[in-house]
Protein backbone atom coordinates (compact mmCIF):
# COMPACT_ATOMS: atom_id res chain seq x y z
CA UNK A 1 0.00 0.00 0.00
CA UNK A 2 1.44 3.37 -1.07
CA UNK A 3 -0.09 6.63 0.15
CA UNK A 4 1.05 10.03 -1.08
CA UNK A 5 -0.68 13.27 -0.01
CA UNK A 6 0.05 16.81 1.12
CA UNK A 7 -1.37 16.18 4.61
CA UNK A 8 -2.51 12.97 6.30
CA UNK A 9 -4.48 13.02 9.56
CA UNK A 10 -5.62 9.82 11.27
CA UNK A 11 -7.98 10.25 14.23
CA UNK A 12 -9.70 7.98 16.75
CA UNK A 13 -10.88 4.39 17.11
CA UNK A 14 -14.16 2.55 17.57
CA UNK A 15 -15.38 -0.78 18.91
CA UNK A 16 -14.42 -2.39 15.60
CA UNK A 17 -10.83 -1.26 15.87
CA UNK A 18 -8.52 1.65 15.29
CA UNK A 19 -8.80 3.94 12.31
CA UNK A 20 -5.70 4.46 10.22
CA UNK A 21 -3.60 3.01 7.42
CA UNK A 22 -3.50 -0.79 7.70
CA UNK A 23 -1.73 -3.57 5.80
CA UNK A 24 -2.44 -6.38 8.26
CA UNK A 25 -3.02 -10.11 7.98
CA UNK A 26 -5.09 -10.79 11.06
CA UNK A 27 -6.18 -14.35 10.27
CA UNK A 28 -4.36 -17.44 9.03
CA UNK A 29 -0.67 -17.64 8.16
CA UNK A 30 -0.40 -14.71 5.78
CA UNK A 31 2.23 -12.03 6.22
CA UNK A 32 1.60 -8.35 6.70
CA UNK A 33 2.05 -6.11 3.69
CA UNK A 34 4.38 -3.20 2.97
CA UNK A 35 3.09 0.29 3.64
CA UNK A 36 4.72 3.43 2.18
CA UNK A 37 3.66 6.94 3.22
CA UNK A 38 4.91 10.16 1.60
CA UNK A 39 3.52 13.42 2.96
CA UNK A 40 4.43 16.88 4.18
CA UNK A 41 2.56 16.53 7.48
CA UNK A 42 1.45 13.34 9.22
CA UNK A 43 -0.80 13.46 12.29
CA UNK A 44 -1.86 10.33 14.21
CA UNK A 45 -3.94 10.84 17.36
CA UNK A 46 -6.63 9.54 19.69
CA UNK A 47 -5.82 5.87 19.18
CA UNK A 48 -5.42 5.86 15.39
CA UNK A 49 -2.56 3.86 13.87
CA UNK A 50 -0.36 3.00 10.92
CA UNK A 51 0.05 -0.76 11.14
CA UNK A 52 1.45 -3.75 9.24
CA UNK A 53 1.25 -6.05 12.25
CA UNK A 54 -0.64 -9.32 12.51
CA UNK A 55 -2.30 -8.49 15.81
CA UNK A 56 -6.06 -8.63 15.82
CA UNK A 57 -7.82 -5.29 15.38
CA UNK A 58 -10.20 -6.15 18.26
CA UNK A 59 -10.48 -8.76 20.98
CA UNK A 60 -13.04 -10.88 19.08
CA UNK A 61 -10.48 -11.88 16.40
CA UNK A 62 -7.47 -14.17 16.65
CA UNK A 63 -3.99 -12.86 15.80
CA UNK A 64 -2.38 -13.88 12.54
CA UNK A 65 0.45 -16.39 12.43
CA UNK A 66 2.51 -14.78 9.67
CA UNK A 67 5.26 -12.20 9.89
CA UNK A 68 4.63 -8.50 10.17
CA UNK A 69 5.20 -6.27 7.16
CA UNK A 70 7.40 -3.21 6.70
CA UNK A 71 6.64 0.51 7.03
CA UNK A 72 8.43 3.39 5.28
CA UNK A 73 7.46 6.99 6.08
CA UNK A 74 8.95 10.12 4.50
CA UNK A 75 7.55 13.40 5.86
CA UNK A 76 8.43 16.90 6.91
CA UNK A 77 6.57 16.74 10.23
CA UNK A 78 5.19 13.76 12.18
CA UNK A 79 2.99 14.19 15.25
CA UNK A 80 1.71 11.27 17.34
CA UNK A 81 -0.54 12.12 20.24
CA UNK A 82 -3.41 10.96 22.41
CA UNK A 83 -5.63 13.64 23.88
CA UNK A 84 -8.59 11.37 24.76
CA UNK A 85 -8.83 10.48 28.44
CA UNK A 86 -10.71 7.25 27.66
CA UNK A 87 -8.11 5.95 25.18
CA UNK A 88 -5.76 3.46 26.86
CA UNK A 89 -3.03 3.80 24.24
CA UNK A 90 -2.08 6.74 22.11
CA UNK A 91 -1.87 6.77 18.36
CA UNK A 92 1.09 4.83 17.09
CA UNK A 93 3.14 3.34 14.27
CA UNK A 94 3.54 -0.42 14.61
CA UNK A 95 5.07 -3.37 12.80
CA UNK A 96 4.71 -5.64 15.83
CA UNK A 97 3.64 -9.27 15.77
CA UNK A 98 2.46 -12.10 17.98
CA UNK A 99 4.07 -15.41 17.06
CA UNK A 100 6.32 -14.54 14.09
CA UNK A 101 9.03 -11.90 13.86
CA UNK A 102 8.35 -8.18 13.98
CA UNK A 103 8.60 -6.08 10.86
CA UNK A 104 10.89 -3.19 9.99
CA UNK A 105 10.13 0.53 10.28
CA UNK A 106 12.03 3.26 8.43
CA UNK A 107 11.17 6.90 9.14
CA UNK A 108 12.74 10.03 7.65
CA UNK A 109 11.40 13.42 8.81
CA UNK A 110 12.57 16.86 9.85
CA UNK A 111 10.83 16.61 13.20
CA UNK A 112 9.06 13.79 15.04
CA UNK A 113 7.01 14.57 18.15
CA UNK A 114 5.19 11.98 20.25
CA UNK A 115 2.88 12.50 23.22
CA UNK A 116 1.76 9.28 24.95
CA UNK A 117 2.37 7.37 21.73
CA UNK A 118 4.55 4.55 20.49
CA UNK A 119 6.62 3.41 17.52
CA UNK A 120 7.08 -0.35 17.83
CA UNK A 121 8.46 -3.35 15.97
CA UNK A 122 8.09 -5.82 18.81
CA UNK A 123 7.17 -9.49 19.00
CA UNK A 124 5.51 -11.62 21.65
CA UNK A 125 6.97 -15.03 20.80
CA UNK A 126 9.74 -14.36 18.25
CA UNK A 127 12.49 -11.86 17.43
CA UNK A 128 11.85 -8.13 17.31
CA UNK A 129 12.06 -6.12 14.12
CA UNK A 130 14.35 -3.21 13.27
CA UNK A 131 13.64 0.53 13.45
CA UNK A 132 15.66 3.17 11.59
CA UNK A 133 14.86 6.86 12.26
CA UNK A 134 16.50 9.90 10.64
CA UNK A 135 15.41 13.38 11.73
CA UNK A 136 16.47 16.83 12.83
CA UNK A 137 14.45 16.59 16.06
CA UNK A 138 13.10 13.52 17.87
CA UNK A 139 10.91 14.44 20.86
CA UNK A 140 9.35 11.76 23.11
CA UNK A 141 7.11 12.90 25.97
CA UNK A 142 4.37 11.71 28.35
CA UNK A 143 5.11 7.96 28.50
CA UNK A 144 5.94 7.65 24.82
CA UNK A 145 8.17 4.87 23.55
CA UNK A 146 10.20 3.44 20.68
CA UNK A 147 10.67 -0.31 21.04
CA UNK A 148 12.03 -3.39 19.27
CA UNK A 149 11.69 -5.55 22.38
CA UNK A 150 10.62 -9.19 22.68
CA UNK A 151 8.12 -9.82 25.43
CA UNK A 152 8.27 -13.60 25.99
CA UNK A 153 10.47 -15.97 23.92
CA UNK A 154 14.03 -16.97 23.16
CA UNK A 155 14.14 -14.46 20.33
CA UNK A 156 16.37 -11.44 20.61
CA UNK A 157 15.44 -7.80 20.62
CA UNK A 158 15.63 -5.98 17.32
CA UNK A 159 18.12 -3.31 16.36
CA UNK A 160 17.25 0.35 16.74
CA UNK A 161 19.15 3.08 14.89
CA UNK A 162 18.49 6.80 15.42
CA UNK A 163 20.32 9.57 13.58
CA UNK A 164 18.99 12.91 14.79
CA UNK A 165 20.48 16.32 15.51
CA UNK A 166 18.61 16.51 18.82
CA UNK A 167 16.96 13.72 20.82
CA UNK A 168 14.69 14.66 23.74
CA UNK A 169 13.25 11.90 25.99
CA UNK A 170 11.19 13.17 28.92
CA UNK A 171 8.24 12.36 31.20
CA UNK A 172 8.76 8.62 31.70
CA UNK A 173 9.41 7.90 28.03
CA UNK A 174 11.65 5.05 26.86
CA UNK A 175 13.71 3.67 24.00
CA UNK A 176 14.08 -0.10 24.42
CA UNK A 177 15.42 -3.18 22.65
CA UNK A 178 14.96 -5.62 25.52
CA UNK A 179 14.53 -9.40 25.61
CA UNK A 180 13.57 -12.08 28.11
CA UNK A 181 15.49 -15.28 27.29
CA UNK A 182 17.25 -14.18 24.12
CA UNK A 183 19.90 -11.49 23.70
CA UNK A 184 19.03 -7.85 23.92
CA UNK A 185 19.06 -5.77 20.77
CA UNK A 186 21.48 -3.04 19.76
CA UNK A 187 20.69 0.67 20.03
CA UNK A 188 22.80 3.16 18.09
CA UNK A 189 22.05 6.86 18.58
CA UNK A 190 24.02 9.49 16.67
CA UNK A 191 23.15 12.99 17.82
CA UNK A 192 24.60 16.40 18.62
CA UNK A 193 22.49 16.66 21.77
CA UNK A 194 20.70 14.04 23.90
CA UNK A 195 18.35 15.28 26.64
CA UNK A 196 17.10 12.52 28.96
CA UNK A 197 14.97 13.13 32.04
CA UNK A 198 15.69 11.08 35.21
CA UNK A 199 12.46 9.07 34.84
CA UNK A 200 13.18 8.09 31.22
CA UNK A 201 15.39 5.23 29.98
CA UNK A 202 17.37 3.88 27.04
CA UNK A 203 17.88 0.12 27.52
CA UNK A 204 18.91 -2.97 25.55
CA UNK A 205 18.91 -5.52 28.34
CA UNK A 206 17.98 -9.19 28.61
CA UNK A 207 16.44 -10.67 31.74
CA UNK A 208 17.99 -14.14 31.36
CA UNK A 209 20.20 -13.73 28.30
CA UNK A 210 23.02 -11.51 27.11
CA UNK A 211 22.45 -7.78 27.26
CA UNK A 212 22.55 -5.79 24.09
CA UNK A 213 24.64 -2.70 23.35
CA UNK A 214 23.63 0.95 23.67
CA UNK A 215 25.98 3.22 21.74
CA UNK A 216 25.49 6.99 21.81
CA UNK A 217 27.91 8.97 19.66
CA UNK A 218 28.43 12.54 18.55
CA UNK A 219 29.28 13.45 14.96
CA UNK A 220 32.44 15.37 14.13
CA UNK A 221 31.78 18.84 15.62
CA UNK A 222 33.99 20.56 13.03
CA UNK A 223 31.85 19.53 10.08
CA UNK A 224 29.07 22.07 10.65
CA UNK A 225 30.81 24.87 12.51
CA UNK A 226 31.72 26.90 9.44
CA UNK A 227 35.20 27.65 10.73
CA UNK A 228 36.92 30.73 9.35
CA UNK A 229 40.54 30.04 8.34
CA UNK A 230 43.03 32.28 10.14
CA UNK A 231 46.30 33.42 8.57
CA UNK A 232 49.23 31.37 9.77
CA UNK A 233 52.00 33.47 8.19
CA UNK A 234 54.79 34.10 10.71
CA UNK A 235 56.32 37.58 10.68
CA UNK A 236 60.13 37.70 10.63
CA UNK A 237 60.74 40.10 13.51
CA UNK A 238 64.40 40.37 12.56
CA UNK A 239 63.46 42.47 9.56
CA UNK A 240 61.56 44.90 11.80
CA UNK A 241 64.44 45.65 14.21
CA UNK A 242 66.95 48.41 13.40
CA UNK A 243 70.67 47.69 13.87
CA UNK A 244 72.11 49.34 16.99
CA UNK A 245 74.26 48.80 20.02
CA UNK A 246 73.03 46.83 22.99
CA UNK A 247 73.99 47.43 26.60
CA UNK A 248 76.99 45.23 27.38
CA UNK A 249 76.01 41.63 26.41
CA UNK A 250 72.25 42.17 26.57
CA UNK A 251 70.36 40.82 23.57
CA UNK A 252 67.86 42.84 21.59
CA UNK A 253 64.17 41.96 21.83
CA UNK A 254 60.99 42.62 19.87
CA UNK A 255 57.63 42.95 21.63
CA UNK A 256 54.22 42.56 19.99
CA UNK A 257 51.24 44.24 21.66
CA UNK A 258 47.55 44.02 20.93
CA UNK A 259 45.61 41.23 19.23
CA UNK A 260 45.80 39.72 15.79
CA UNK A 261 46.63 36.47 14.01
CA UNK A 262 46.81 33.18 15.89
CA UNK A 263 46.86 33.26 19.72
CA UNK A 264 49.89 31.79 21.45
CA UNK A 265 47.69 29.56 23.61
CA UNK A 266 43.94 28.73 23.29
CA UNK A 267 43.61 29.23 27.07
CA UNK A 268 45.07 32.75 27.03
CA UNK A 269 42.63 35.48 28.15
CA UNK A 270 41.42 37.96 25.60
CA UNK A 271 43.40 41.21 25.57
CA UNK A 272 41.92 44.24 23.89
CA UNK A 273 43.81 47.20 22.48
CA UNK A 274 44.79 49.60 25.27
CA UNK A 275 45.50 53.33 24.91
CA UNK A 276 47.47 55.30 27.53
CA UNK A 277 45.65 58.39 28.76
CA UNK A 278 47.35 61.09 30.82
CA UNK A 279 45.03 61.84 33.72
CA UNK A 280 47.34 64.45 35.33
CA UNK A 281 45.71 67.84 35.81
CA UNK A 282 47.95 70.73 34.81
CA UNK A 283 45.22 73.35 34.85
CA UNK A 284 45.44 76.06 37.51
CA UNK A 285 42.48 77.23 39.48
CA UNK A 286 41.01 80.66 39.03
CA UNK A 287 42.35 81.74 42.44
CA UNK A 288 45.88 80.59 41.64
CA UNK A 289 45.84 82.51 38.38
CA UNK A 290 44.55 85.60 40.18
CA UNK A 291 47.27 85.41 42.84
CA UNK A 292 49.98 84.93 40.24
CA UNK A 293 48.77 87.93 38.27
CA UNK A 294 48.57 90.05 41.43
CA UNK A 295 52.07 89.10 42.51
CA UNK A 296 53.45 89.97 39.13
CA UNK A 297 51.77 93.37 39.15
CA UNK A 298 53.80 96.28 40.61
CA UNK A 299 53.02 99.86 41.47
CA UNK A 300 54.51 102.58 39.21
CA UNK A 301 56.86 103.88 41.95
CA UNK A 302 58.23 100.33 42.46
CA UNK A 303 58.96 99.58 38.80
CA UNK A 304 62.64 99.71 37.82
CA UNK A 305 63.91 102.53 35.67
CA UNK A 306 63.88 101.50 32.03
CA UNK A 307 66.90 102.66 30.04
CA UNK A 308 67.09 102.96 26.35
CA UNK A 309 69.97 100.47 26.02
CA UNK A 310 69.50 96.71 25.99
CA UNK A 311 72.34 94.36 26.86
CA UNK A 312 73.79 92.61 23.81
CA UNK A 313 73.05 88.92 23.23
CA UNK A 314 76.27 86.89 23.31
CA UNK A 315 76.49 83.30 22.11
CA UNK A 316 77.44 80.84 24.83
CA UNK A 317 80.84 79.19 24.36
CA UNK A 318 80.96 76.99 27.44
CA UNK A 319 79.47 76.21 30.81
CA UNK A 320 80.52 76.26 34.45
CA UNK A 321 79.10 75.21 37.80
CA UNK A 322 78.85 78.17 40.14
CA UNK A 323 79.29 78.14 43.91
CA UNK A 324 75.59 77.28 44.38
CA UNK A 325 75.95 74.14 42.26
CA UNK A 326 73.96 75.56 39.33
CA UNK A 327 75.11 75.13 35.74
CA UNK A 328 75.62 78.46 33.96
CA UNK A 329 76.32 79.17 30.30
CA UNK A 330 79.32 81.49 29.77
CA UNK A 331 80.51 83.40 26.68
CA UNK A 332 84.00 81.88 26.73
CA UNK A 333 85.27 78.31 26.11
CA UNK A 334 85.65 76.25 29.28
CA UNK A 335 86.98 72.91 27.97
CA UNK A 336 88.71 71.11 25.09
CA UNK A 337 87.19 71.37 21.66
CA UNK A 338 84.64 68.58 20.95
CA UNK A 339 84.64 66.87 17.59
CA UNK A 340 81.30 66.36 15.80
CA UNK A 341 80.05 62.78 16.08
CA UNK A 342 76.88 62.85 13.99
CA UNK A 343 78.62 61.58 10.86
CA UNK A 344 80.90 59.15 12.66
CA UNK A 345 80.00 55.43 12.56
CA UNK A 346 79.37 53.87 15.97
CA UNK A 347 81.78 51.15 17.03
CA UNK A 348 79.88 49.11 19.58
CA UNK A 349 82.98 47.24 20.77
CA UNK A 350 84.79 50.47 21.67
CA UNK A 351 81.82 51.56 23.79
CA UNK A 352 81.98 48.49 26.01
Amino acid sequence: LRVQAQEIELIGRSDLGASGLLANAIAGTGNGGKLEVFTDQLIIRDGATISVSNFQSNDRLDPGLGEAGDIEIVANSIELSNSGADTPNGGGITASNFSAGGGNITISANQIKTDRSTITATSELSGGGDIDITSDLLFLSNQSGISTSVNDSTGGGGDLKINSDFVVIVENSNITANAIFGPGGNILITTQGLFLSPDSQITASSEFGVDGVVNISNPDPTQNLGLVPLPATIVDTGLLIATGCSTDDQQNSFALTGRGGLPTDPTDPLKGETIWIDWRDFSATRRQLYRAARNRGKKPDQQPQVTGKKPPIIEAQGWIINQDGIVELVPYPTGPELKPVLNTAINCHNLR
